[in-house]
């Protein structure tokens, strides 16, 4: 799934990735106002990957066969990173 077809939905708590993962050229949806269920329908319907810390968000995702990334990484420079590793993204400008 590696390269800028990738397509994410970001949980609010990852605004400042989200903002990165911009940059770098990837879609990448970020709703400030979005619960959870938001978060679910969108990656389901645009086939994106849900990116979140919250356990319990991602496991009802996991249920309906969403791919879900739990990101537990203090610094932007380790979220990044960790996405790179799971290689979801190309950490190089377009």
């Amino acid at each position: 799934m590696r390269g800028r077809e990738t397509k994410f939905v970001i949980d609010r708590m990852y605004q400042k990735l989200a903002k990165w993962l911009r940059i770098l050229g990837y879609d990448t949806l970020c709703e400030p106002d979005f619960v959870d269920q938001d978060f679910i329908r969108a990656a389901k319907a645009e086939n994106r990957v849900l990116v979140t810390r919250d356990e319990q968000l991602a496991h009802r995702a996991r249920k309906l066969e969403i791919k879900v990334i739990t990101v537990d990484a203090p610094t932007i420079e380790e979220r990044l990173a960790f996405l790179a590793k799971e290689e979801l993204i190309d950490l190089v400008f377009p």
